[in-house]
């Protein structure tokens, strides 16, 4: 069931739009009821939280549904991190962090859509 049941999962998450999304959702916890309960209760106590996602333009939608970028961050750090007994302090791990990013031996990947994203001026023209 498991294959199954990760297939529908796909196929509501990414669906093509919103309105897609919620018809997949439905179907979702119409099928998987019954069948699992608690994956259904999982979604439910989720909520609109894990569609968070749709309130962005479409084009970022790709970037926003993974975890990828702070998987590869998180796992670059604690290889660093491996080799030392323990850090001294919380500002060290911070400089020991930053210093990873800044120097380039983390590469990120620019977030699809990030040309849709509003300006800074933008968004507090709007806000005032």
């Amino acid at each position: 069931m498991h294959e199954e049941l990760v297939k529908d999962y796909r196929r509501m998450v990414y669906a093509v739009d919103e309105e897609a999304t919620e018809r997949e959702r439905k179907a979702f916890v119409r099928k998987w009821k019954l069948r699992c309960p608690a994956v259904v209760r999982s979604l439910e106590e989720a909520g609109d939280e894990l569609f968070t996602f749709l309130s962005f333009p479409q084009s970022q939608w790709r970037a926003l549904r993974t975890t990828s970028a702070l998987e590869r961050i998180n796992s670059e750090f604690r290889r660093r991190t491996k080799t030392q007994a323990s850090l001294p302090s919380e500002d060290a791990v911070l400089l020991l962090l930053f210093g990873l990013l800044r120097s380039g031996n983390i590469k990120t990947r620019r977030m699809d859509g990030w040309q849709d994203m509003p300006r800074k001026a933008e968004t507090q023209r709007k806000a005032a």
